[in-house]
C-alpha cells in the first residue's frame, strides 16, 4: 500500500508543476478567434474567487459564454430531483390521515410566519449568495453564476456544454454500491486527506489551482462506473461542445476544476482533437478587481412584462420565466441575479367563531425578527379589499430588499423582491407601483378547472389554487362575498386506493362529521341523496351558520362549504356544482419494460422517471431463477393513477392452468381486504391507548385458544355485515391461442358504494399483469386516461415456451452446470419445483448420484420432501435406502422422516418406526425435532400409527416434550386410548413427579413477599421456570387421561396446592373437557375473580350453560380481571356501562377505572379501561367481548368524550380511513409550498 500510496504521489508532483492553473487558453487547430476554459468550484465561498486580470479580460472581450449547462434550463431538473420512488403508492393508502385532507383551520401565528421567506433554495442556490454569520466570507453567487451573469448582462451568447437534463439522469442511474470505491481506493484517499473534512482538503487543492491532484481524488472517491457518469463521460461531452461552438466565435468557458486534468480530462481531449491548450498565468490587480465591482454593480433593464397569477388575484410586472405551484410563484431574473416572489397563505379566519377579522398588527408583530437586516421604511395602507404593510429593508450585506403584504378577507400575500446590492432600489419602483389585487365584485363567476372534472359558481372576489395544466394539483377554492360577510369554499382531493372500497353514505358523512369535529361542533340537518351521491349537513360556528356538501366522482372528493352565507346563496352555491369530464392533455407515449417484457400507452410528462428508467429497483438477489415482480403507478395529470403489479413465477414452478389462474384471481377480487376468518379477533389498534400485553392466563393471549375446551372471541363474526361485501359487477375472460395469453376483466364494487375497481388481468408463461384503477361504478369506461392504458396494455413478443417443459429435467440440467451461478440459483429454486410420479427415477437418480457440497444440503431435504409426497411403491424403498447410507447427515434423516409422514399412509410410519429404531437421529438443533413432530401432529389420522412404539424415546431429552405434546394430541382427539399407554404409566407418573419437584423449587424461589404490600408476586419469566411450566402441564394432560388412582390423585392434589395460575387454570381446563369437575368445584372457580371468566368460556364451550348464573356486571368485571390482571392492592371503578345499537346489533359498553399506586411513591396512576360484549337475549353473550385496550386518565381529561371516542373506534374498525380524534390546527395547517 505505501509503495503504491508513493508511486501516485510521484506521478502527481511531477506534473504539478505544468498544470497548476485553473484558466487555459485554447487556440490552433483552425480556429480564428482563441477560446478558453477555466475550472470552477460550485461554491460561493471566496476560495472560488482567486481570479486574475486576464479572467475578466477575456470573459469581457468573449463571443459566446457556455457553463456546463444554460441554468435558465434548470428548472427542468426540479421533478428529476425528487425522490425516485413513486410516491403515488405511499399517498394512496395512507389510510385514515385520508379524510383529514379536507380539514381547514384558522391559520395559526407558526404558518404565517413562513410568508417572511422571501428566497426558496432554488433561487437563492442560483442567483444571489448568504445571509447571516458567514455572508462576509461568501461572494454573491457562485463563480459559475458569476461567469453565467456576466455574459447575460453584456449580452454575449450563453449556451450550455451539456443537457442539464441527460447528466442528471446519467447520475440519478447510479445508485447504492454502484458508487461505492474499491477498498484500496477507500485507503488511498484516506492517507491523501489525513483526517481532514473531505470538503476542506478540495478547497485546499483548488486553491493551489492542483487539477491533477483534485482529479486523482475524484478517482478515488467513486467507483469506475460513478467516476464515468460523473467526470469522464460528461467530458466527452463537454469537450464536442467545445470542438464545435469554439469555430463559431471566441468561447468562455466553465466547468468544475475536477474535469479538466487526466488523460480522460477536457484538456488532453482537446488536445487530442488537435488543439493547443496552455495555462494562463496571470495576477489579480486593483484593474481585475475594479472589472469585478463594475460588472457585479451593472444591472441592465430586466424589461418587466405585466403578468396575471393564474386566479386573476394579483396582477404586477414580473421577469420573462416565471413558476407557479399552488400557493407560490417565482420569477427569476438570471440575468441580475435577482428574484420576485409571491407566496398566499389562506388565512381561513372565518372558521373561528367569533367574528373578528385578521388584525394587520398580529402581522406588524412579527416584522421585526422576519425582515433581513434594517427596516429602513414602513408603510401602512388601506383599502376597500385589502390592507397591509410596505416595507423596505436593508440586508447585513448590504442587499437592498423590499416586500408588500396584502391582507384580504381570505388570504395573506407577499409580494417581494430581492437581488445583490442596490439592484432592487433600482427597479422596485416598476414592480410595486404597479401591483393589482382583485376587486370587490358584487357579481358572481363560473370557475371551470383547466383539467376539467368540475364547474361551480361563486363570488367574483376569489382564489383558485391547483389550476394549473402543468402539475398534477388538486384544486383549492376560496370566495368571499362582501355584501352580506359571506364565505364558501371548496376542496378537491384524490383518492386512488384501490384496496378498499367504502359505502359511499358513510364516507361522506365521515368527512363531515371529522371536519366539524376538529371545530368541536356537531352536525344538523344531515341528508344523503343516493341518486346524486352528495351529502349535506349544517351546523353553528359560533354565531354563524356553517353548510356542508360532499360529492364523490370515481376517484375526486369534493367538499364544499359556507360559512355565514344566506340560505340563498348556500343553495346557488350547492346547486351549481356540477361534475364535468376530465380534460386529459398531456401527451401520451409508449412505455415498453424489456424486462416486464410489456407496454402500455401512458402520459410522458407525469411518468417521466418511468420512462428515464429511473423510478426502477434493482434485483440483487444471487439467485437468478427466483419469482421476481414490480409494482408501477401510472399517474396522470389529474393526480388519477392506474396500477399494474407484474409477477413473474419462479423459472421452475409449473406452468399454471388458465382455470387455474381464474380462480385465484376471482378470490383476490373478492378476498383480496377480506381473506380473514370471519371469526377472528383483532383488537381495533388506536395509537391514543395503550396496547395490553397479554398474560399467560389472559383469554386475549392466542395460545390458549389452541388449547381444546377454550375459544376466541366471535365479536367479528357476529357484527360482520355481509351485505357490504365484495361483489364482482361484471366480468369476462378469453384466451388468444396464438399469442398464448389469458385475459380477464373484471368490475368490482360493494352495493352500498358509489366507486368500482377495475381489473384487467393478463397471463401468459407463468408471469400475470394485474392492472386496477379505481373509477365510478355506474359509469366506469368514462375516463380516457384508464381506458386507454387499459386498452394499451400489451405483452410483447418472446420466445414461446413449451407448455409441456419439462421442469425437472431442466432443474437437473441447471443444478449439474460448470456456472457456480447457474448451479446456486437451481439449487436456492428447488423448493419451486413439482415433483410427480413420473419423474421419480430422475430425481432418485439425481439425489443418488450428484455430488453435493455441504452447504447445499438445504436443496436434499427439499427434494427429499417432494419425493414423500409422491404416490408410489418406490418412495419408501428409495427413502429407507437412503436414510441408512452411512454418509446421510443427521438433518436429512429428519427430512426422510419427515417425507414419509409425507406419504399419509399406514406404512410410510410404520416404516417410520423401524428407521427410529435403527438410528434415532440426534441433531443439535432441537427445532429440527419439533418440526418433525409438528408434521405428525397435522397428520394425526395417520401418524396415529406410530403408537405405542415411538413413544420409547420418551426420556431422550430432544425427544421429551415433542413426544408428550403429539400424545396428548392423539389423546385430545381420541384415536389412540390410554391403554396402550399402561406400560409407561409408572415411568410417565415418575417423570411428572419430578417435574413437580423443579416447579415446587422454583416457585418457593421466585415467591417475593413484600412486607409493604398486600400481594405475593409470582414470576416465571426466565426460560428455565417457563419450561418447567410448559412440561408439567404436558404431565398433567397427559395423566388425566388415565385412571385416578391414590398416587395421581396426591400428585394433582400437590399442583393444585402451589397455587399457580398457569395450573390452575389447566386443571380447570381438564376438569370440564373430561367431565370430572364437581359443582361445588364449579362453583368455587366461578366465585373466584381470577378463575371465573375462564371458567365461563370454557362451561360455555363445553355446553354447560346451567352453571352461568351470573349477572353482566359480574361477568364484565371477571373479564376485566381475565384481561388486565389487576395487583390486589389496586382498586376498580365502574364509571359507566352504555348500550350501543350497530348494524342491527346491540353491544354493552362497560367503562372502568383502575388506579394503581405508583411504587415508593404517594401518587395513584388512574387508567380508562373499556371493554364491550355483544348484548343477545337480553343479556350479554361472553363468548362475543372486544378488549379495548388501557389508557391513563389525566386530571382535566373529559371522560365522556373518551368514552365516545372508544365506542366509535370499536365500531368502525372497518372503516380504516375513518378517525374520531381532533387533531391540533398547527399540525393540519400545510406551510405553503416553495418550487
Amino acid at each position: 500500500m505505501k509503495k503504491l500510496l508513493f508511486i501516485l504521489l510521484f506521478i502527481i508532483s511531477s506534473v504539478q508543476a505544468q498544470n497548476n492553473s485553473l484558466f487555459w487558453e485554447i487556440s490552433g487547430n483552425g480556429l480564428s478567434k482563441n477560446s478558453y476554459l477555466y475550472g470552477t468550484m460550485h461554491v460561493s465561498e471566496k476560495v472560488s474567487f482567486h481570479l486574475s486580470d486576464l479572467f475578466f479580460k477575456n470573459l469581457l472581450a468573449a463571443d459566446i459564454v457556455a457553463n456546463e449547462s444554460n441554468p435558465e434550463t434548470w428548472s427542468d431538473l426540479n421533478n428529476l430531483m425528487k425522490n425516485n420512488y413513486n410516491d403515488s403508492y405511499l399517498n394512496n393508502y395512507r389510510n385514515n390521515t385520508q379524510y383529514s385532507d379536507f380539514y381547514l383551520f384558522p391559520t395559526e401565528k407558526e404558518t404565517i410566519k413562513t410568508i417572511f421567506v422571501n428566497d426558496n433554495t432554488f433561487f437563492r442556490n442560483m442567483l444571489s449568495g448568504v445571509e447571516g454569520d458567514q455572508a462576509d466570507f461568501q461572494e454573491n453567487t457562485v463563480l459559475d453564476m458569476f461567469i453565467f451573469q456576466t455574459g447575460k448582462k453584456y449580452k454575449k451568447k450563453i449556451t450550455g456544454l451539456e443537457d442539464a437534463k441527460e447528466s442528471m439522469i446519467s447520475l440519478l442511474n447510479i445508485m447504492g454500491d454502484d458508487a461505492t470505491p474499491k477498498e484500496e481506493n477507500k485507503l488511498l484517499l484516506m492517507k491523501i486527506i489525513k483526517n481532514r473534512n473531505p470538503t476542506e482538503v478540495m478547497k485546499e487543492y483548488y486553491r493551489e489551482k492542483d487539477i491533477v491532484m483534485l482529479d486523482s481524488i475524484y478517482k478515488l472517491m467513486f467507483s469506475k462506473k460513478a467516476h464515468d457518469a460523473l467526470i469522464v463521460n460528461r467530458n466527452i461531452i463537454m469537450t464536442k461542445s467545445i470542438d464545435s461552438i469554439a469555430k463559431t466565435g471566441s468561447l468562455f468557458s466553465a466547468v468544475g476544476a475536477a474535469h479538466l486534468a487526466g488523460k480522460d480530462g477536457i484538456i488532453e481531449l482537446l488536445r487530442q482533437k488537435g488543439y493547443t491548450v496552455k495555462p494562463i498565468i496571470d495576477v489579480f490587480t486593483e484593474k481585475g478587481k475594479t472589472q469585478k465591482k463594475d460588472i457585479e454593480a451593472y444591472f441592465p433593464n430586466p424589461n418587466f412584462a405585466v403578468t396575471n397569477t393564474s386566479d386573476g388575484m394579483i396582477t404586477l410586472p414580473l421577469y420573462k420565466k416565471t413558476v407557479e405551484e399552488n400557493q407560490t410563484l417565482g420569477s427569476p431574473d438570471f440575468t441580475n441575479g435577482g428574484a420576485i416572489n409571491i407566496k398566499r397563505i389562506p388565512l381561513n379566519q372565518f372558521l373561528k367563531k367569533d367574528n373578528d377579522v385578521y388584525e394587520p398588527k398580529s402581522l406588524d408583530s412579527l416584522f421585526f425578527e422576519k425582515i433581513a437586516g434594517d427596516i429602513i421604511q414602513k408603510t401602512y395602507f388601506e383599502q376597500e379589499n385589502y390592507s397591509g404593510y410596505d416595507i423596505k429593508n436593508i440586508t447585513k450585506t448590504g442587499n437592498n430588499q423590499r416586500s408588500k403584504f396584502f391582507i384580504t378577507p381570505l388570504e395573506i400575500i407577499s409580494v417581494s423582491m430581492n437581488g445583490p446590492t442596490n439592484y432592487v432600489r433600482q427597479y422596485e419602483n416598476d414592480v410595486f407601483e404597479n401591483i393589482k389585487i382583485k376587486s370587490f365584485k358584487t357579481n358572481w363567476e363560473k370557475i371551470k378547472p383547466k383539467k376539467g372534472g368540475f364547474e361551480i359558481e361563486l363570488p367574483a372576489f376569489n382564489f383558485v389554487f391547483g389550476n394549473s395544466i402543468e402539475k398534477p394539483n388538486n384544486i383549492e377554492i376560496q370566495a368571499y362575498d362582501n355584501t352580506e360577510k359571506g364565505y364558501y369554499f371548496l376542496t378537491e382531493k384524490t383518492i386512488n386506493e384501490t384496496s378498499i372500497i367504502e359505502n359511499s353514505e358513510y364516507e361522506q358523512q365521515q368527512i363531515h362529521y371529522q371536519f366539524y369535529l376538529q371545530h368541536d361542533i356537531d352536525s344538523t340537518n344531515t341528508k344523503f341523496d343516493k341518486d346524486k351521491n352528495t351529502f349535506v349537513s349544517a351546523s353553528t360556528l359560533g354565531t354563524k351558520k356553517i353548510n356542508l356538501k360532499t360529492f364523490i366522482a370515481g376517484n375526486k372528493y369534493y367538499l364544499l362549504g359556507t360559512v355565514n352565507a344566506s340560505d340563498n346563496n348556500t343553495n346557488r352555491y350547492f346547486d351549481s356544482f356540477s361534475p364535468t369530464p376530465i380534460l386529459y392533455q398531456s401527451k401520451n407515449k409508449v412505455f415498453t419494460d424489456t424486462l416486464a417484457t410489456f407496454s402500455v400507452e401512458i402520459p410522458e410528462k407525469e411518468n417521466e422517471k418511468l420512462f428515464l428508467n429511473l423510478a426502477a429497483e434493482k434485483r440483487n438477489s444471487k439467485n437468478t431463477f427466483e419469482d421476481s415482480g414490480n409494482f408501477y403507478s401510472f399517474e396522470s395529470e389529474t393526480k388519477k393513477t392506474v396500477d399494474l403489479q407484474y409477477y413473474k413465477y419462479s423459472k421452475y414452478e409449473s406452468t399454471i392452468s388458465n382455470d387455474s389462474v381464474y380462480r385465484r384471481f376471482k378470490k383476490t377480487f373478492l378476498n383480496y381486504r377480506d381473506n380473514r376468518d370471519d371469526d377472528d379477533f383483532e383488537e381495533n389498534f388506536n395509537p391514543n391507548f395503550t396496547q395490553l400485553p397479554a398474560s399467560q392466563t389472559s383469554l386475549l393471549n392466542t395460545n390458549m385458544h389452541s388449547k381444546k375446551g377454550f375459544s376466541k372471541s366471535v365479536w367479528n363474526k357476529i357484527l360482520r355485515n355481509k351485505n357490504d361485501d365484495y361483489q364482482i359487477l361484471k366480468e369476462s375472460s378469453f384466451y388468444d391461442q396464438d399469442k398464448n395469453i389469458y385475459t380477464i376483466e373484471a368490475l368490482v364494487s360493494k352495493p352500498n358504494a358509489s366507486q368500482a375497481v377495475k381489473y384487467k388481468v393478463l397471463y401468459r408463461n407463468n408471469a400475470f399483469y394485474s392492472m386496477s384503477s379505481l373509477v365510478e361504478k355506474n359509469n366506469p369506461d368514462n375516463d380516457a386516461f384508464v381506458e386507454k392504458a387499459f386498452t394499451t396494455l400489451q405483452l410483447k413478443e418472446t420466445d414461446k415456451k413449451a407448455l409441456s417443459e419439462d421442469k425437472v429435467q431442466l432443474f437437473i440440467t441447471d443444478a449439474k452446470s460448470e456456472k457456480d451461478t447457474i448451479r446456486y440459483s437451481a439449487l436456492k429454486s428447488v423448493n419451486m419445483l413439482t415433483i410427480e410420479k413420473k419423474d421419480f427415477d430422475k430425481v432418485s437418480s439425481f439425489l443418488s448420484s450428484f455430488k453435493f457440497k455441504d452447504n447445499e444440503t438445504d436443496a436434499i431435504n427439499t427434494l427429499i420432501g417432494k419425493i414423500g409426497k409422491i404416490d408410489d411403491t418406490r418412495v419408501i424403498p428409495f427413502l429407507e435406502q437412503y436414510y441408512k447410507n452411512e454418509a446421510t447427515k443427521t438433518t436429512v434423516r429428519i427430512s426422510i422422516l419427515e417425507a414419509l409422514s409425507n406419504q399419509k399412509n399406514k406404512k410410510g410410519y410404520q416404516k417410520v418406526n423401524e428407521l427410529l429404531e435403527f438410528d434415532l437421529p440426534l441433531p443439535d438443533n432441537e427445532y429440527e425435532i419439533k418440526g418433525l413432530f409438528y408434521a405428525f401432529e397435522n397428520d394425526a389420522e395417520n401418524s396415529k400409527e406410530l403408537f405405542p412404539d415411538i413413544f420409547q424415546y420418551y426420556s431422550i431429552t430432544e425427544y421429551n416434550k415433542p413426544i408428550l405434546d403429539f400424545t396428548n394430541i392423539l389423546l385430545e382427539k381420541k384415536l389412540i386410548t390410554v391403554k396402550k399407554l399402561n406400560v409407561f404409566k409408572k415411568i410417565i407418573l415418575t417423570n411428572a413427579k419430578l417435574e413437580y419437584k423443579r416447579v415446587l423449587s422454583w416457585n418457593q424461589k421466585k415467591k417475593i413477599d413484600k412486607e409493604d404490600e398486600e400481594e405475593t408476586v409470582e414470576i416465571y419469566d426466565d426460560y428455565d421456570s417457563r419450561n418447567s411450566l410448559e412440561n408439567i402441564v404436558n404431565y398433567m394432560d397427559l395423566l388425566s387421561n388415565f385412571d385416578q388412582n391414590n398416587e395421581t390423585k396426591d400428585l394433582f392434589d400437590k399442583i393444585k396446592k402451589l397455587d399457580i395460575p398457569e395450573l390452575n387454570i389447566e386443571l380447570l381446563r381438564l376438569g370440564i373437557i373430561h367431565n370430572k369437575l364437581s359443582e361445588p368445584e364449579i362453583k368455587t372457580a366461578l366465585e373466584n375473580p381470577k378463575t371465573r371468566f375462564i371458567t365461563l368460556n370454557l362451561l360455555l364451550n363445553a355446553d354447560k350453560k346451567e352453571f352461568v348464573a351470573l349477572s353482566d356486571d359480574e361477568i364484565a368485571a371477571s373479564a376485566l380481571m381475565n384481561f388486565t390482571n389487576p395487583a390486589l392492592q389496586d382498586s376498580i371503578q365502574l364509571l359507566k356501562k352504555q348500550i350501543v345499537e350497530h348494524n342491527g346489533k346491540e353491544i354493552t359498553y362497560y367503562f372502568y377505572q383502575i388506579s394503581k399506586k405508583v411504587k415508593d411513591s404517594e401518587i395513584t396512576q388512574k387508567q380508562l379501561c373499556a371493554l364491550a360484549f355483544i348484548y343477545e337475549n337480553k343479556k350479554i353473550n361472553p363468548l362475543a367481548y372486544n378488549m379495548l385496550s388501557l389508557k391513563e386518565i389525566t386530571e382535566d381529561e373529559n371522560l365522556e368524550e373518551q368514552y365516545e371516542l372508544i365506542i366509535n373506534q370499536s365500531l368502525n374498525g372497518n372503516h380504516p380511513r375513518a378517525s374520531f380524534v381532533k387533531e391540533k390546527a398547527e399540525k393540519q395547517t400545510n406551510p405553503e409550498l416553495e418550487f
